[in-house]
């Protein structure tokens, strides 16, 4: 079978990504590039279905070379990220808190200094009709500088030299999402300057042993070199998932979001915020339904009681 490891590696990375919850259905895409090929996932199956030989091959110009099914809808996005930028592999996911921020942003600012991995704060894409080349445009120009960019009303796209960096790199832009949604939930967050973030992209590149993590120290805005050579990323565990801005309840008075906790006798006190409780999600994928459950400032939780 013709780039068979690499197929074999973009169907354990499809369902990593659903077991996330980074996509949901059919929703999402990843592709790997390979000299003049393309492997990338076909159109409308579900990632339980996925196999290796049901993943395409394909050439640069988008010709089929050993594609069974019909190559997903957003072929044109991947061929065009290659085409634009050194990238070897990409990940497209319909993640809920990245797609989140894509409705209320123009960018994810510098909140934290992981967007240092990304080459600065990172941008959103005006929003395009899926499939079109138009989208494929705007997500290149977003992703000018930078490894990954969030697409307008869409989802977010992650590259890198390799499955396992653009793939990681997709866990670390939701998670600074969610972060963001969290902290403009309870007010204004502040942000790191760009010399910061510039500092950190430079440390990163020997950060762990000796490899480097970031996406290229550069000029804050673009210039940032991708750089080449297989990269290894630490695994960010998603934790339980919260509504960010959890509807009003009979129970609820100012939310600040958290993780799930013991229940907690009394008003828990928080910097600034005393908070009776707030609604959560509950279910198999905690994405089900509300309950009402007390904050609680448990050493695992974003936030501590003091």
């Amino acid at each position: 079978m013709l780039l068979g490891e690499v197929r074999e590696e973009i169907v354990r990375v499809c369902r990593e990504l659903s077991s996330a919850g980074l996509v949901v259905g059919t929703a999402g895409n990843v592709s790997v590039r390979s000299g003049d090929l393309v492997a990338v996932t076909p159109s409308g199956l579900e990632y339980a279905d996925l196999s290796a030989g049901l993943v395409g091959v394909h050439r640069l110009d988008g010709t089929p070379v050993e594609a069974p099914l019909k190559p997903t809808s957003e072929l044109p996005l991947h061929l065009a990220v290659y085409a634009g930028t050194d990238a070897a592999a990409v990940v497209h996911t319909h993640s809920l808190a990245a797609t989140a921020v894509s409705t209320l942003a123009d960018e994810l600012p510098a909140i934290h200094y992981y967007v240092a991995m990304f080459g600065g704060p990172v941008r959103v894409s005006p929003y395009a009709t899926y499939g079109t080349d138009q989208l494929a445009r705007n997500v290149v120009e977003a992703l000018r500088g930078r490894t990954g960019c969030i697409m307008g009303s869409h989802g977010a796209v992650t590259i890198g030299p390799d499955l396992k960096t653009a793939h990681t790199r997709s866990l670390y832009l939701e998670w600074l999402s969610d972060l963001y949604l969290r902290a403009t939930a309870a007010g204004k967050p502040r942000l790191l300057p760009p010399e910061e973030i510039e500092a950190v992209a430079r440390k990163l590149t020997t950060y762990g042993q000796g490899v480097s993590l970031g996406g290229g120290a550069g000029d804050w805005g673009g210039a940032a070199p991708m750089r080449t050579g297989r990269q290894r990323v630490p695994s960010v565990p998603i934790a339980a998932w919260v509504p960010l801005r959890p509807p009003p309840g009979p129970r609820s008075t100012k939310a600040i979001p958290t993780a799930m906790a013991p229940p907690t006798k009394g008003p828990i006190r928080y910097a600034h915020h005393e908070v009776q409780s707030f609604r959560t999600r509950a279910g198999p994928s905690d994405r089900a339904g509300f309950i009402d459950a007390p904050l609680t400032g448990e050493p695992h939780s974003p936030a501590r009681a003091i």
